[in-house]
Parts: structure tokens; C-alpha cells; sequence
């Protein structure tokens, strides 16, 4: 039973450490764990038939033969304490194969979505701020008429359901018009406070 299960924990070994690319840190690691145990096994049956072998009861034969049992049992378990050094090596290297194709897996994915939002935000955001711009220049239209006709300027209020002095609990409610949105590919607000917008004129890069 001994002799047929070592040379199949041999061949493991042979194969965990030569292995290709379709061998993982834990199919290594089991290998590992079995060869450690393999090896305690064979230095406590090395170490018992050291110990029987002294035995005054024995014949000078049967105690050599011991000895020499004993002997082989060493040899097989310096070969396993090797293969362990080897294999404690390997796998450390698995893992950190392991490790760089996962952060390389990591990083293609997290730089396809990247690219994927940048596309997105060069097709849609000039439009958006074209599009709010203009809603915030008519939000400023509507307002100047509404005071120069001596009525309340609620249309942003009245369209985003808030109370026409924009106060709520725990504070004032920001307006359309005073969000500060950056340009396209210009420095600057598309509109704000002194949002060249309401006044007619656009910032460079607007329509960019």
C-alpha cells in the first residue's frame, strides 16, 4: 500500500513543479500539504524502526535489516522535505502570476470603462450643456419678464415642485442658474453668478 501511494505523490510533485500554465497556486498547494504530511509519516516510521533496531531481543539481521528499512525510509523523506522546499517556491510564484493577471484583468476592465465613459462624455456632455445653458438663459428671460411685469418669477420653482423662495428645511435650495458647469473644452462656467451667458455672449468652446 505504502509503495503504490508514493510514487503517485511523486509523480503530483513531478508534475506541480513542471506543470503549464493550467496549474494553479491551489492545485499546488494541495500537492504541497500532501507531500508535508508524507514527510512527518515517513520520519516517525524512520525514527520507530531506528528504535527497533536497537532492540537486544533482535538478531544481529533482523536488526540491520531495520536499520537499512529505516535508511530508505530517510532517503524518501530528504527527497520529500526537497520537494517541499521546491514546491513552497512554486507556489509562492503561482500566486503572484496569479496575482498579476488579476491586476492586469483589473486594470483592462477598469481602462475599458474608463474609455468607454470618456467616449460617452465627448458625445454627450457639449450637448448638455448647450441644452441646459439654454434652459438656464431661458429660466433668466422668464424671470426679467415676470418682475418687469410686477408678477411672481416661480416658473424653476413651479417646474421642480419647491417653494418659490427655494427654502426648505435645513436650508436654501441651489437654482438652474447658479450651478456651476465647466466648459466643454474651455476654462470657465457655462453659466453662474456673471455667467457671461446671460448676457448674450457664449464663453469660446461652448459649441466646440
Amino acid at each position: 500500500m505504502f509503495a503504490d501511494a508514493v510514487p503517485a505523490l511523486d509523480e503530483r510533485i513531478a508534475a506541480a513543479l513542471t506543470g503549464t500554465d493550467a496549474l494553479t497556486s491551489t492545485d499546488a498547494s494541495a500537492v504541497l500539504e500532501e507531500a508535508e504530511t508524507e514527510f512527518r509519516s515517513l520520519e516517525q516510521q524512520a525514527d520507530a524502526l531506528d528504535t527497533e533496531a536497537l532492540s537486544p531481543s533482535l538478531t544481529l539481521a533482523q536488526a540491520q535489516a531495520k536499520r537499512a528499512e529505516a535508511g530508505d525510509l530517510r532517503f524518501r523523506s530528504d527527497r520529500l522535505d526537497a520537494a517541499c522546499s521546491a514546491l513552497r517556491i512554486r507556489v509562492a510564484d503561482l500566486r503572484e502570476a496569479e496575482e498579476r493577471a488579476r491586476r492586469a484583468a483589473q486594470q483592462e476592465a477598469a481602462r475599458e470603462a474608463r474609455d468607454e465613459l470618456a467616449a460617452e462624455i465627448a458625445d454627450r456632455y457639449p450637448a448638455l450643456v448647450r441644452e441646459l445653458t439654454g434652459l438656464a438663459k431661458r429660466i433668466a428671460d422668464c424671470n426679467a419678464e415676470c418682475e418687469a411685469a410686477g408678477i411672481p418669477a416661480t416658473a424653476e420653482a413651479q417646474g421642480r415642485g419647491v417653494p418659490a423662495n427655494f427654502m426648505v428645511s435645513g436650508g436654501t435650495l441651489a437654482t438652474i442658474g447658479s450651478i456651476n458647469l465647466p466648459l466643454p473644452r474651455a476654462y470657465g462656467s457655462a453659466w453662474g453668478t456673471g455667467g457671461s451667458m446671460f448676457g448674450g455672449v457664449e464663453y469660446p468652446g461652448l459649441n466646440a
